[in-house]
Order: structure tokens, then sequence, then C-alpha cells
């Protein structure tokens, strides 16, 4: 393992525990939220789109550079991988059309509830999910399965620390929504 491999394992390590971390603080002290962010022009914006950023990119190059070492070496791991990769990124893009890319950023707008959002509340965050489960076991990596079960945790614990404050903004239309559509699935 060359030393770039690791600066990237440290780097995302570090990026995933910063977002861990911030999630479980906001759950904590929802008053000192990190996510969703007060506004675009935010520390809390910056930080958390950038360290999400490097999450992903760092655990997307680690699938690569630590490419098969180790123990899933059985051929079926590809179509599994690919499939819910390919089911993942279908989610994503659907989630962010519907939604748009303003509100995708956390960012304050409307309540919106049809799309994938009829099935879930969360249908993002799903396909991250999704998406780094996928490449855990495409890329057969002992440090992808550690920055992707990272990855995995921030992006379930995520919709805790928005649904207080989407009570807040939409009131008695978020708590109808809520009732009659699931978290995830």
């Amino acid at each position: 393992m060359g030393s770039l491999t690791i600066l990237i394992f440290i780097m995302t390590v570090i990026a995933d525990i910063l977002l861990v971390g911030g999630l479980i603080f906001t759950i904590i002290k929802p008053k000192y939220r990190i996510w969703p962010p007060p506004n675009k022009d935010s520390w809390q914006f910056w930080i958390s789109w950038i360290v999400s950023i490097i999450s992903f990119l760092g655990t997307i190059t680690l699938s690569i550079l630590d490419w098969d070492n180790f123990i899933l070496l059985h051929w079926s791991r590809y179509p599994i991988g690919l499939s819910l990769i390919v089911v993942g990124l279908f989610f994503a893009i659907w989630g962010v059309r519907t939604l748009s890319i303003h509100l995708t950023l956390g960012l304050k707008g409307k309540l919106v509830t049809d799309g994938p959002y009829k099935y879930s509340r969360n249908p993002q965050y799903l396909a991250d999910i999704l998406l780094f489960a996928g490449l855990i076991i495409l890329a057969n990596s002992f440090l992808t399965l550690i920055t992707g079960i990272l990855g995995i945790l921030w992006n379930f614990l995520t919709p805790f620390t928005e649904e207080p404050w989407l009570k807040e903004q939409f009131k008695d239309e978020y708590n109808k929504y809520r009732k009659k559509v699931r978290r995830f699935i």
C-alpha cells in the first residue's frame, strides 16, 4: 500500500468522522445545528459540503487504489455491486431532479412530496447508502469497507438532523407527510 493511498484513507476517515460527529452533535443539540445549514453563506454549509465531497471522492479513489485486496473474491460481487450502484445513481438523480439543487443543498424552500418523495422521505440518502454499499462490494477493498461504512453511517444519521428542522419549517404539513411516508423505505 502506497503513501498516497494511506494519505487519501486518512483524509477520508477524518472527513467521515467530522460528518458523523457533526451530525451527532446536531441531533443532541439541535439549537446549534451543523446540518441543515442556516444559509448558503454559513460555515456550516461550506464545511458540510466540503467534507461530504472529500468523503465521496476519497471512498471512490480508495476503491480504485486498493481494488481487490480483501475477501470477496467471488465473481458474483460484480453484478451485485454494479446493481446497487446503478439503482443508487438512479434514485440519486431522480431525487435531485425532483427536489432541486437548491433544496438538495439543505437550503430553505417548499416541502416536496412527489416523485421519489412519495415513497421515501429521504430517497437521496437511501441512494447514497446504496452507492456506498455497491462500491464496498464491487471494490473488494478493506479501506473502502471502512470509509464506505462510515459513509453509510452519516447518510443514515442525516435525516435525524433534518426532521426537527422540517417540523419547524412546515409544521402540520410535514407531520401529515411524515405519518404517510416512511423515513427510508
